[in-house]
């Protein structure tokens, strides 16, 4: 009996897994149809497709704090932040032909810089272990919510509208969907045939099945802890810590695929930034005093890490374009580096 519901669970685990993966899909290709046709500012284009991709993410955390886990909270934010970064290095070496960070828009820079200057005063908020509280919400919390809400606005005011890809693949999507026709390029033919408002509608409603597998996923993963016994913080780490990553990773392969270079680096930036967002609120619905006082210090090790794994990519976006493949891939090759060096001594610690 125990064998059969082992094997349910990890079969409903990679259901889920799976949909979160065309859903994935879809949606980064109809970011990508909104992104051409709309007037809508590119970058926010990404953060709709970032924040959508860090719904499992979201759903995740909530299940943590309902089960009274606030470290798993936390830890599936700070390290779904470090882990997004590594799959954007890793999909730039592997995509090294592309050279995407030579035609991606320093607009992303100022996203970055967000995203550090959050984690650094993240760092400095557990670090402190402010227990000051207004309404019941921590005061470390309305400061962070004021910080996020703020860098968005500087975001808007100081980025540019044109945010597309070289010249030279600006129409390439529509005529090589309809050169090569494979299962994908049809589907993807298809989304590009819709409306802005019909792109729009189905974008939002594939959110909200993202939001549903998400939380199957965690459900399931909580249960494979408890059958198999392996723990819950190892299976939250490795097993969940994959499947609630897999919709940026398909959004980063899908739009490369496109060629649109800005939302391949965009969801990441863009479901990263959610992710602070993501654990403010979080720490709202967090009844048990401060959350970033309920939790260990040892997340700090993991938002400082963040903030080199950034500054990396930062470098990257900002530098003049590089031809030569073995300076090109520095970066790229010093972030997986650092995050493997990141696992290694959290394993180790």
């Amino acid at each position: 009996m125990l064998e059969e519901l082992w094997v349910l669970e990890f079969f409903l685990f990679a259901i889920a897994a799976v949909m979160l993966v065309i859903l994935a899909m879809i949606l980064s290709t109809l970011a990508d149809m909104i992104d051409r046709e709309s007037e809508i500012k590119a970058i926010f284009i990404s953060l709709l497709l970032g924040g959508a991709s860090a719904l499992p993410e979201l759903t995740t955390s909530f299940t943590s704090v309902m089960i009274d886990n606030p470290d798993l909270a936390a830890g599936n934010v700070f390290g779904s932040n470090a882990f997004n970064i590594s799959i954007l290095a890793l999909m730039d070496l592997i995509f090294i032909r592309h050279k995407m960070f030579n035609y991606t828009s320093k607009d992303h820079s100022y996203n970055i810089l967000l995203i550090m200057t959050l984690s650094l005063y993240l760092a400095l908020v557990i670090f402190l272990q402010l227990p000051y509280t207004i309404f019941g919400i921590g005061l470390d919390t309305i400061i962070l919510v004021i910080l996020y809400f703020t860098g968005i606005r500087l975001i808007s005011r100081f980025s540019q509208k044109d945010m597309t890809g070289p010249a030279e693949v600006e129409n390439e999507i529509v005529n090589q969907i309809g050169k090569e026709r494979t299962f994908i390029e049809k589907i993807s033919l298809f989304f590009h045939k819709l409306s802005v408002g019909q792109a729009y509608s189905l974008f939002f409603l594939c959110t909200i099945f993202v939001t549903f597998f998400g939380a199957i996923l965690t459900i399931t993963a909580d249960d494979i802890a408890v059958i198999t016994g392996l723990g819950a913080t190892f299976i939250g780490s490795t097993l969940l810590a994959l499947g609630t990553s897999l919709p940026e990773t398909t959004s980063i392969i899908n739009s490369l695929r496109l060629k649109n270079y800005n939302l391949a680096v965009g969801a990441i930036l863009g479901s990263t930034t959610f992710n602070f967002f993501n654990i403010a609120i979080t720490a709202v619905i967090y009844r048990k005093g401060t959350l970033f006082s309920s939790i260990d210090q040892s997340h700090i090790f993991t938002l400082l890490t963040c903030i080199i794994l950034y500054s990396l990519t930062f470098y990257a976006i900002r530098r003049n374009r590089v031809e030569r493949t073995s300076v090109y891939i520095i970066p790229s090759l010093l972030t997986i580096i650092f995050y493997l060096f990141l696992s290694y001594l959290l394993f180790a610690l």
